[in-house]
């Protein structure tokens, strides 16, 4: 979130976070670390399950095969494999893919963040997105973190 807001042409960065007592300590203990990121204008957090935030953003224009988001980053679990809750799963599958390719403008990219390489995942995302990509990042903590891009065409609504 404050990266994003450190760039001057994004317009609004939304966050949805399932637990409330994550966006208090993101405003009152970690502030003065994220440079009070939820006080920036363009910051819209939504209490609430991720699934539901892309669901109401589909819904706004649910005959517009072009959505209104350049970026959707995905940092819910470890991975398909490792989920968090189990209703996460829904975002690994095609219809989670689908939903977040809706919501995405053409050329638009989706990011999901994993603790490894997910060929299973890697499979379903190809099948849904015009290209995909795998990388692999050290962390300052030293540990390997991994991430995919997936990409929406930007010739048609594939």
């Amino acid at each position: 979130m404050q990266e994003a807001l450190s760039w001057e042409q994004v317009e609004k960065v939304v966050v949805a976070e399932i637990e409330p007592a994550v966006i208090r300590w993101s405003r009152d203990i970690f502030g003065r670390y994220n440079n009070h990121a939820l006080e920036d204008i363009r910051c819209e957090m939504f209490c609430g399950d991720f699934r539901e935030l892309l669901e109401n953003e589909q819904a706004l224009n649910p005959d517009d095969p072009f959505g209104r988001w350049d970026l959707i980053m995905v940092d819910t679990d470890n991975g398909n494999s490792w989920l968090s809750l189990p209703g996460n799963a829904f975002f690994y599958g095609p219809d989670g893919l689908d939903l977040m390719r809706s919501c995405l403008v053409p050329g638009g990219i989706t990011c999901f963040w994993c603790s490894r390489r997910e060929e299973t995942f890697e499979s379903v995302l190809g099948e849904k997105f015009s290209e995909i990509s795998f990388h692999r990042v050290m962390e300052k903590t030293g540990q390997e973190g991994c991430y995919y891009l997936a990409f929406k065409t930007a010739i048609n609504n594939r």
